[in-house]
């Protein structure tokens, strides 16, 4: 006599590809046959919620024109070094509705980096660095203030490790990413499921669909290093 298989749903045969293409349509908790077949997705809300508070706008009297964030236990900032070059004397951070006073500590224009001091008072949060590189395929959440507005989010995976284009010798050293990456996001914080930075939004490939670059957090770490010595 036929032997029926108990190791798995009776419902994942024929009408597993039926129930899962109505998995967007329910709204309720998912049960039985049905939270069988459907996994959740990642929870982009709560890492966006968290990290936020931690980005900054870089300004000058004219408006902000770039991102950036600070560093984990430290008085320390990052953004990228195009945005302070096209600042208009002194840089500040935009900051919960205030504007705060940074020293520029350095740049790295081949790696589009730079360091700023935060004032001993700054309550801005910080953010800390990955420190083994993502996966190509990993989750990722892009952060920063693209024409001025306040933090946006997009999301997207990595898509290549460094080395995978060679447009220019700068994109060699990038990690390329498809989030949307707009003027203003350079030096906002581009972060993993567990809003750890793996990375800074540097560039895009305006000729490209969905390709932009983020610095690695290993280069953003040689450089504070370097700026704390």
């Amino acid at each position: 006599m036929p032997v029926e298989r108990v190791d798995q749903p009776a419902c994942l045969g024929r009408r597993a590809c039926v129930v899962a293409g109505l998995a967007p349509l329910v709204t309720g908790p998912l049960t039985g046959c049905l939270a069988s077949i459907v996994r959740p997705g990642p929870d982009f809300a709560d890492v966006i919620r968290r990290v936020s508070p931690s980005v900054l706008g870089i300004a000058d009297d004219r408006g902000v024109f770039g991102s950036g964030f600070r560093i984990g236990g430290s008085r320390f900032a990052v953004t990228a070094a195009h945005v302070v070059l096209s600042l208009r004397g002194s840089p500040t951070a935009a900051w919960d509705g205030r504007r705060w006073p940074v020293r520029l500590l350095g740049t790295d224009v081949k790696n589009d980096l730079a360091v700023l001091e935060l004032p001993a008072d700054a309550p801005m949060p910080d953010l800390v660095l990955v420190s083994v590189a993502p996966a190509v395929g990993e989750w990722l959440v892009v952060l920063g203030r693209p024409f001025g507005t306040t933090t946006v989010a997009t999301v997207g995976v990595v898509s290549a490790l460094p080395g995978a284009i060679s447009a220019t010798p700068e994109l060699l050293t990038r990690m390329q990413i498809n989030a949307a990456v707009n003027p203003g996001n350079s030096g906002g914080p581009v972060v993993n499921l567990a809003g750890e930075v793996i990375g800074m939004a540097s560039s895009l490939l305006p000729a490209g669909q969905g390709i932009a670059f983020a610095i690695p957090a290993a280069a953003i770490a040689e450089l504070l290093a370097a700026s704390a010595r």
